[in-house]
């Protein structure tokens, strides 16, 4: 039992790191993806790209309505015991899912123009939007089959999909900047991200028939449940719809409401911080290891990550709030600078976000979505109501309060539907916390933050070399300390380097000389 246990949190970490790897590339391939993109096209028209490239998360979320996490419960249950299932219950999903696509779809094409023309009242956003349904479909399709990774435990797969991504992307888009006429910025960039996806989708289905061929063969199909497969959706569709609409409306509903360049401040803000919260996140992981535990392994499991993420989340959230002004300025220059008390504001959730995916997947894991789906739906009208509230109220002010506001009102619910999570943790599935392992990574986190403070006052003239000096003296700092006052012991510190060292080619043994 101790040799599984074991075994079992080896997995987790290998597929962590490997998760944490395709995030590092993801995330710093996005954020340079969105440097040029948001200096060539400028706050205003970054605005209307970021509300065009919103609209189609929105769009996504309704694709889904949980059939990617039922596909990865559902595969990775039967994966090892009935292979024939798991693939019935593949094709089954499969055909919701194209069902749902093509329906979405459809509807973003016929809805471009009054969307355009007279809910946001921006023209120019017309063409993108055509262009969008055809970047949901590519996009849906390839998030489902992805998801497989997930089911068959082949995290490292995503590494190199995320190289892909990242790559064609970049190079796509970097010849429309460059040859594509200034008014057609945003169009062309929408049709490059399509180019992009057919790409990586080729790349995904070819490594599946690799690692997971038996997924594509024809064979018995066998009787599924049907109605505890849709019951699981359902109530799960409720959770991922709510949670979706949480990271695009905001800016829809800004759009609607302050003029496009206040978009573009918040979505740099957004994006530095999402971007922190995808490196960390490891929700996709922790759902097929959560199907597996029985009641008492599920919490120990869970104190363990709660421990690790306390350790990881903690210090990202002081490190911006310490350094975020100088990454702004230095990542999407001075016609951004007005987006730092938005970036302030917006810090928290990297914290937030850590947990409440932690939280959810043990739930998603235990297939309990009821609990999920009530709350976030709960979280996302509070959400709202705090929006239209402060927008109106501040937004006699100026534009950029009530900007502040969206951030204010985005942080404050994401940490009441926490709140509530860990009380039905508790109460529902018995699983208790042990909320002090947050303090020893709070107090290093501190520490190393009025350190940063220090040293930003030290400097003068605060440039990239500085700035990345500084950033390794904050890591620096901090691990000392974490470890000074025991936040993880020494078996804990063996564990991660054997695993680094796990990914690190071996040297070829040296071949010796012959007179």
């Amino acid at each position: 039992m101790v040799k599984n246990a074991s075994n079992l949190k080896g997995t987790i970490f290998a597929n962590s790191l490997w998760n944490v790897m395709a995030s590092l590339i993801g995330r710093a391939g996005a954020l340079v993806f969105t440097i040029i993109i948001a200096r060539a096209l400028l706050p205003e028209t970054f605005g209307i790209y970021s509300l065009a490239l919103s609209i189609a998360v929105f769009c996504l979320t309704f694709t889904d309505l949980g059939i990617n996490q039922a596909l990865i419960i559902y595969v990775s249950t039967y994966l090892k015991n009935n292979k024939s299932k798991a693939r019935s219950y593949f094709i089954a999903l499969m055909r919701y899912k194209l069902i749902m696509t093509l329906s979405v779809a459809g509807i973003i094409i016929l809805a471009s123009y009054p969307l355009s023309f007279f809910i946001f009242n921006k023209p120019d956003l017309f063409v993108p939007l055509l262009f969008i349904g055809g970047y949901i479909v590519i996009t849906s399709i390839e998030g489902f089959l992805e998801s497989l990774f997930y089911a068959f435990n082949k995290v490292s797969y995503m590494t190199s999909k995320e190289i892909i991504f990242q790559a064609t992307r970049l190079i796509l888009s970097i010849l429309v900047l460059t040859l594509v006429a200034t008014s057609s910025y945003v169009a062309g960039l929408v049709g490059a991200l399509i180019l992009t996806m057919v790409a990586v989708i080729v790349y995904v289905v070819l490594s599946l028939r690799k690692i997971g061929k038996f997924i594509f063969e024809r064979g018995e199909s066998l009787d599924i449940d049907k109605v505890g497969l849709l019951k699981f959706i359902g109530y799960i569709s409720v959770g991922i719809t709510a949670a979706a609409l949480f990271a695009s409306i905001d800016i829809i509903m800004l759009g609607i409401f302050v003029p496009s360049e206040y978009i573009g401040f918040y979505k740099a803000a957004f994006t530095l911080v999402s971007s922190i919260i995808g490196i960390l996140t490891f929700y996709n992981i922790f759902l097929p290891v959560f199907s597996k535990l029985g009641n008492e392994k599920t919490e120990e499991m869970f104190n363990t990550i709660f421990k690790y993420l306390s350790i990881i989340g903690l210090p990202a959230v002081f490190g911006l709030l310490s350094i975020g002004p100088y990454v702004l300025k230095a990542v999407y220059g001075d016609s951004y600078i007005p987006a730092t008390p938005i970036l302030y504001i917006l810090a928290p959730l990297i914290f937030i976000e850590l947990l409440a995916a932690l939280v959810s997947s043990v739930f998603s894991a235990k297939k309990k979505p009821e609990y999920l789906a009530k709350i976030m739906l709960f979280s996302l009208v509070l959400n709202v109501l705090l929006n239209l509230s402060l927008i109106t109220l501040l937004l006699k002010n100026s534009a950029i309060l009530a900007t502040i506001g969206v951030g204010a009102a985005t942080v404050i619910s994401k940490l009441v539907y926490l709140i509530v999570l860990f009380f039905l943790l508790i109460k529902v599935m018995k699983v208790r916390a042990k909320l002090g392992v947050v303090i020893k990574p709070l107090a290093a986190s501190i520490i190393m933050s009025i350190c940063l403070i220090l040293i930003n006052k030290s400097i003068s003239d605060m440039n990239w070399f500085w700035g990345g000096l500084e950033i390794i003296a904050g890591i620096i700092v901090y691990g000392i300390i974490i470890i000074l006052i025991g936040a993880i012991n020494k078996s804990e510190i063996k564990m991660f380097y054997s695993f680094f060292r796990a990914l690190v080619p071996a040297r070829p043994p040296e071949t010796p000389l012959h007179s």
